[in-house]
């Protein structure tokens, strides 16, 4: 398999994982870290990242199994 296929394979979403609020975040993360680097190709992406990206995202994993925990 070459590079370039097995990124794109890569880049094709699984359509088994489920569209949690932080794979959302991420997602969203994600594309703006691919517009920083088309706009700049040497930019510091951790100036990118949103505020307090690790704590963010760590409650909003923490906060899944308790919203699937409350359906009736």
């Amino acid at each position: 398999m070459t590079r370039k296929r097995a990124c794109e394979e890569s880049d094709t979403p699984n359509p088994n994982v489920a569209k949690s609020k932080a794979a959302r975040f991420n997602l969203l993360a994600l594309k703006r870290l691919q517009a920083a680097i088309k706009n700049d190709p040497e930019v510091d992406l951790t100036s990118k990242f949103p505020s307090g990206y690790s704590d963010r995202l760590s409650e909003m994993r923490r906060a899944a199994p308790d919203l699937l925990s409350k359906r009736p």
